[in-house]
């Protein structure tokens, strides 16, 4: 993969520091939990960049950080948010 250079900044080291901190759950502020034993933690600042309609959710600072989808499957979930990063 081609490595984009933006005033010095290689955007694809911040693509794959972006997923390692997905991955290790590092500096995660929000939280996605499908049920009550099952959640992934990952950034406020990804999930609304790629899902807008979430972002009104987001910008509240009196939310608790957590957003509830029992309906969903926590894999599922996992891999629509890998594909996000």
């Amino acid at each position: 993969m081609e490595t984009l250079r933006r005033d010095g900044v290689d955007t694809l080291a911040c693509f794959q520091y972006f997923q390692k901190c997905f991955k290790k759950e590092l500096f995660c502020d929000l939280r996605i939990q499908t049920d009550s034993n099952n959640y992934v933690g990952c950034h406020k600042f990804i999930i609304s960049g790629v899902f807008p309609e979430l972002s009104f959710l987001l910008e509240d600072t009196d939310h608790d950080n957590v957003i509830l989808l029992p309906e969903f499957d926590i894999e599922k979930v996992i891999q629509e948010l890998l594909f996000s990063y």
